[in-house]
């Protein structure tokens, strides 16, 4: 059996912070669901945070600067899942761990967190 992680999914939209919730649960992840990153609080603690809040603006400084914010609380891996050429390109000088281009695959969500994950530990 594969790892069981604990997953934030930071997803303005509802329809799509579920679909994201259900492909991690269906992997054998615990999804935790927040709107914003602001909704997750500074004392959580788990494996990966999922976040596609980015729709709204593309700003790079921004997107930098919430994912700075988010790695200052947290030594989770940080997955981008996002349709903007930019941020998918870019996003390791943004400060994350790995993304994942809209439209997705669910098997390559799935499969691009658990490795994320294994990065950030040092375990690939």
């Amino acid at each position: 059996m594969a790892a069981r992680y604990v997953v934030a999914v930071l997803e303005d939209n509802e329809d799509h912070r579920e679909l994201i919730a259900d492909v991690l649960r269906d992997a054998g992840h615990i999804a935790q669901l927040f709107d914003a990153p602001q909704s997750l609080p500074p004392t959580w603690r788990g494996d990966a945070i999922v976040t596609d809040t980015f729709s709204t603006y593309y700003d790079s400084a921004v997107i930098a600067d919430v994912i700075a914010t988010l790695r200052r609380n947290s030594s989770a891996a940080i997955v981008i899942v996002s349709a903007h050429k930019d941020v998918v390109r870019d996003y390791e000088l943004l400060g994350a761990d790995a993304v994942v281009a809209k439209p997705f695959d669910i098997d390559t969500l799935a499969s691009t967190v658990g490795g994320a994950i294994l990065k950030v530990r040092g375990q690939t």
